[in-house]
C-alpha cells in the first residue's frame, strides 16, 4: 500500500511533509526510495498523488495533482458499548471500512470494569492511529469520528432531540414483538445505533432509550457477540441507508 496520511497544515505549494511515524513506514516497511510514485491523503476529503523527494528523517513527497474525493453518503452514528481485549480496535477497523460516519464509545450498566474517562480518552489517541490505518488500508478519505466516550446517561440527553429523517435504534435481544424488518426506513436520512456490553442492555436502560424516542429493535435469529453484532448492523443499517 503506497498510500499515506499527511496534516494538511504539512503541505505548503506543491510539497508535502509527513510525520515521522508514516515516513518510518514509507522507508523502512515498504522500503520505497526518492522517485516512486505514492498517494497521500489529509482526512479532510483532498487526496494527492506525488512523487517522492526525501526518505531520511520526515519523508517529503512533491505533489504532481490533486483532488478532492467526495463521500456522500447519509450519516451512520454506532453507539458502542465499550469492549476490552482489544475488540475495540477490531471493531475501529471494521466499522472504517464499512463506511460508518461516527462511533461514541459509552459506558453502560454492564460493562466490564469500571469507568475511567481520562484514561478511555487517552486511550482514543492510539485508537486514531488505528482509524487512519483502516483509512490507507480502505481507499477512504475522510476517517471515521471517534467521539469522545461518556456514560449513556450523558450520551441520552445529548440525543434528547429529534432531528427530522433520523431513525434511532436500540438493538436488544429481550425486545420480543418488533424486528428490524418491522421498521420502515423510507425517507431516512441517516441512523443512530445503540449496541449493548457483552452482557446486554438492561431493562432499565432500554427504557430510557425508549423515551428519549429510541426503537428497541432485534435481530432475526440467534443472540450475537457484541462485536458481532455491531458488524451486523453497521452492515445492514448502512444498505438501508443505500451507502452500500
Amino acid at each position: 500500500m503506497r498510500r499515506f496520511f499527511v496534516e494538511r497544515a504539512a503541505i505548503h505549494g506543491d510539497e508535502a511533509l509527513l510525520d515521522i511515524g508514516e515516513s518510518r513506514h514509507l522507508a523502512k516497511v515498504l522500503r520505497l526510495v526518492k522517485g516512486d510514485a505514492v498517494e497521500l491523503f489529509d482526512g479532510e476529503g483532498m487526496v494527492y498523488d506525488g512523487l517522492i523527494l526525501e526518505t531520511g528523517g520526515r519523508a517529503r513527497v512533491r505533489i504532481l495533482s490533486r483532488r478532492h474525493r467526495e463521500t456522500a453518503t447519509r450519516p451512520l452514528v454506532m453507539v458502542q458499548a465499550m469492549l476490552y481485549g482489544g475488540k475495540m480496535d477490531e471493531l475501529l477497523q471494521r466499522y472504517t471500512e464499512l463506511g460508518v460516519d461516527t462511533l461514541m464509545p459509552i459506558w453502560t450498566d454492564r460493562c466490564q470494569g469500571s469507568f475511567d474517562v481520562v484514561k478511555e480518552t487517552e486511550r482514543q489517541t492510539r485508537q486514531r492511529r488505528v482509524i487512519e490505518a483502516a483509512c490507507k488500508q480502505s481507499g477512504r478519505t475522510q476517517p471515521l469520528r471517534l467521539a469522545r466516550p461518556q456514560s449513556f446517561a450523558d450520551f441520552l440527553d445529548d440525543y434528547s432531540e429529534a432531528q427530522p429523517g433520523w431513525r434511532r435504534l436500540m438493538f436488544w435481544e429481550e425486545e420480543e414483538s418488533t424486528s428490524l424488518r418491522d421498521i420502515s426506513f423510507s425517507g431516512t436520512g441517516a441512523i443512530v445505533a445503540l449496541i449493548g456490553p457483552a452482557g446486554g442492555w438492561t431493562p432499565e436502560e432500554a427504557a430510557m432509550a425508549q423515551a428519549r424516542g429510541f426503537h428497541t429493535v432485534r435481530l432475526a435469529g440467534h443472540i450475537l457477540r457484541a462485536e458481532t453484532a455491531g458488524l451486523a448492523v453497521a452492515s445492514l443499517c448502512q444498505f438501508f441507508l443505500a451507502n452500500i
